[in-house]
């Protein structure tokens, strides 16, 4: 079962449809953010399903200083509780520990 997991695992990778979150402490102006929102916007240009989780809900007025992250997915730590996604990057020490609290899809 474990080869056939793998074998659609690479077809999602070479088709960019890849559902990737990436766990994000702030939003707020900062180098490190912008990097993440680069990522972020490219790999969704390429058809990937990309979503920012947070601990508290955002306001989308606090994203004036990069307008694009506004047509990312944003959801909490709490509503992605429920979704599988197939790559969760924690952009930050403190984000790691929250890897605990998705559910992850695991060869």
């Amino acid at each position: 079962m474990a080869f056939f997991d793998i074998i659609i695992f690479f077809k999602k990778w070479l088709n960019n449809k890849m559902k990737c979150a990436f766990l994000l402490e702030s939003p707020d102006i900062s180098g490190g953010t912008y990097v993440i929102f680069e990522h972020a916007i490219r790999m969704a240009k390429r058809g990937n399903i990309i979503t920012i989780i947070t601990e508290e809900p955002i306001d989308k007025n606090r994203l004036n200083w990069y307008p694009e992250a506004r047509k990312l997915s944003w959801m909490t730590y709490k509503m992605a509780k429920s979704i599988n996604f197939d790559i969760v990057i924690a952009t930050w020490w403190h984000t790691v520990y929250k890897l605990y609290s998705l559910t992850l899809w695991v060869l």
